[in-house]
């Protein structure tokens, strides 16, 4: 629903003024990951884990856009409404390790775990428009 002068305007809620056999949105999602436990003995372990992931959307959106410049006093019955049909693709990667140490230990007779570790990320967006 377009805003007309700052709010929704009073009409059906049920109205669609999109385009209902052109609204569409596919998405591919590929994620990968890989995970390396390894245990030096009871009290030290060390994981590592690699995630890639990479996403493909494809959006074919009609929201409604309101024709001309209608003023406040112009008639709600004549204000023209037509769909927009932008189109856009967007590619987006993400690739994440992470590295964590497990060490559990004693001290004065206290059972105490130790959980240290890094992360390192980077992320890639690519938006293209189809009009």
């Amino acid at each position: 629903m377009p805003f007309l002068f700052g709010k929704p305007p009073d009409v059906n809620r049920g109205n669609f003024y999109g385009l209902a056999n052109e609204n569409s949105e596919t998405t591919w999602i590929n994620i990968a990951t890989l995970r390396l436990d390894h245990r030096f003995n009871d009290q030290l372990s060390l994981r590592n884990m690699l995630r890639y992931s990479n996403v493909d959307r494809q959006a074919f959106p009609s929201p409604p856009r309101i024709s001309g410049t209608p003023t406040p006093s112009t008639p709600l019955s004549q204000i023209i409404v037509a769909p927009n049909h932008p189109g856009r693709s967007t590619t987006e990667e993400i690739l994440d390790n992470q590295l964590d140490l497990l060490a559990r230990f004693q001290i004065f007779g206290f059972n105490h775990t130790l959980l240290s570790g890094l992360e390192i990320a980077t992320e890639g967006f690519n938006p293209r428009s189809r009009g």
